[in-house]
């Protein structure tokens, strides 16, 4: 069981598919990342070399001033045969021009659907409207994409099982 600060409470499940995983991750990932973050739509992102990788979202933290590539996974899978390969791929094309190109484009989209998030940045952070001319290099996608890592946030031990397990790549 875990309940979070607001009170709200949650039970062990066990989830049969990984959409299952994914759809709690989605639908609560301002839980995770806070208030002031955006979730990107699943979109096709390339290596330099060409080969394609659609992670299952790409969130953008602007109280943080940083950026994560989300990749939800169970347990169960193969970790050098299936996760590996997968997470490695995203690694790779997020450090690719074209790649945060893209992001910054699915960004400045997405809030400008999302016109109460637009204005909960300019009013709380004081992040003026973003348009594509913020996103050369002076602009702020550049900090959020120099250095990447990756960052696993498995369940809690106590409610570890094989069900699924969220796979992140940060900067």
């Amino acid at each position: 069981m875990l309940f979070t600060p607001t009170g709200t409470f949650y039970s062990k499940v066990q989830f049969k598919t990984e959409e299952e995983v994914e759809k709690v991750v989605v639908d609560n990932f301002k839980l995770l990342f806070g208030d002031y973050s955006l979730l990107l739509p699943k979109s096709l992102i390339r290596t330099s070399g060409g080969k394609g990788t659609v992670p299952d979202g790409i969130i953008v933290d602007f109280k943080g001033n940083r950026w994560f590539i989300l990749e939800v996974e169970r347990g169960d899978h193969e970790t050098w045969g299936h996760i590996a390969p997968q997470i490695s791929k995203q690694l790779v094309a997020v450090m690719h021009r074209e790649t945060k190109n893209k992001i910054a484009e699915l960004c400045i989209a997405e809030i400008g659907k999302q016109k109460k998030f637009s204005r909960l940045l300019e009013s709380d952070l004081k992040i003026q409207q973003i348009s594509p001319s913020r996103t050369t290099t002076n602009g702020w996608v550049t900090p959020w994409s120099r250095q990447w890592r990756l960052r696993s946030l498995p369940e809690a031990p106590e409610t570890a099982s094989p069900s699924g397990r969220i796979r992140i790549g940060r900067n």
